[in-house]
């Protein structure tokens, strides 16, 4: 008798370690080990609904690789994967605990960032793809990255909805030249008519070029940015303003060196 009830026991463990690794693989990718899209969508609905009950913003990033192609067609198939699985592996060690890395499809990616809005998302994603960048290179890839970021204050109507937003902003990015961060913050509160529309930005790491679009106080909606490579940084609204490159040095006085093998 206890030998049988050995051998059911032993069976039921079994079911349930092979029930858990299926569930498993249900909700991971199986190239890069990151979250697959079906379980992302699950969880970026559970986090709007969280946002929603909680009133915490939400953000979420979309990366695409660009010249991701060109790895594929001279190296071949094998080594465009071994490129993900390591695109893969230096987002999650770039990334806090409580952010969620998912592969999107392809060579896209995606983060849901939770309780993460505007004062902590240009700073952040700005660093991110500094990181990711230079690792890249320093790993010989041929790689960079278009990104874009959609930062709810307000939670979005559904998961669809948050990852197009984030999506228009990555394909404006790589449409602006690629290799770039682009962002937009939806639910930006509306002010009076005629008060002074006043941007503030604090940004250690000096980028070489941030440019802010807003419209006047009455049509103002959102805000974005864009940080690129250019020289220069434009504020534009129904006037065009260019500050010196310099006011935005970090605390050292020193322009930021670029990354190097």
């Amino acid at each position: 008798m206890l030998s049988f009830f050995s051998l059911v026991n032993f069976a039921l463990s079994g079911l349930k370690k092979a029930l858990e690794k299926e569930k498993k693989q249900a909700r991971v990718d199986s190239l890069t080990g990151v979250t697959n899209s079906r379980y992302f969508l699950d969880l970026v609905e559970k986090e709007i609904e969280r946002s929603r009950r909680y009133k915490h913003p939400m953000t979420l990033l979309y990366l695409d690789c660009d010249n991701f192609k060109n790895v594929n067609d001279k190296f071949g198939h094998q080594i465009g994967n071994r490129f993900l699985h390591f695109l893969a592996t230096i987002l999650e060690s770039n990334t806090r605990a409580i952010d969620i890395v998912a592969r999107l499809g392809g060579d896209e990616f995606a983060i849901l960032m939770p309780e993460t809005g505007e004062q902590i998302v240009p700073q952040a994603v700005q660093q991110l793809h500094a990181r990711l960048v230079c690792a890249l290179r320093k790993m010989g890839w041929p790689v960079t990255l278009s990104m874009g970021a959609a930062i709810y204050l307000d939670p979005p109507a559904s998961a669809e909805e948050l990852i197009k937003s984030a999506d228009r902003l990555m394909l404006q990015a790589k449409g602006e030249g690629k290799n770039r961060v682009r962002y937009k913050i939806f639910g930006f509160p509306q002010v009076e008519e005629k008060q002074p529309l006043q941007l503030k930005g604090h940004f250690p790491l000096a980028p070489q070029s941030v440019q802010i679009y807003a419209a006047y106080p009455s049509k103002m909606s959102r805000q974005e940015s864009i940080f690129s490579t250019d020289s220069t940084i434009d504020f534009q609204s129904e006037d065009s303003y260019f500050l010196d490159n310099s006011k935005f040095m970090a605390p050292t006085g020193k322009r930021p060196q670029p990354c190097k093998k």
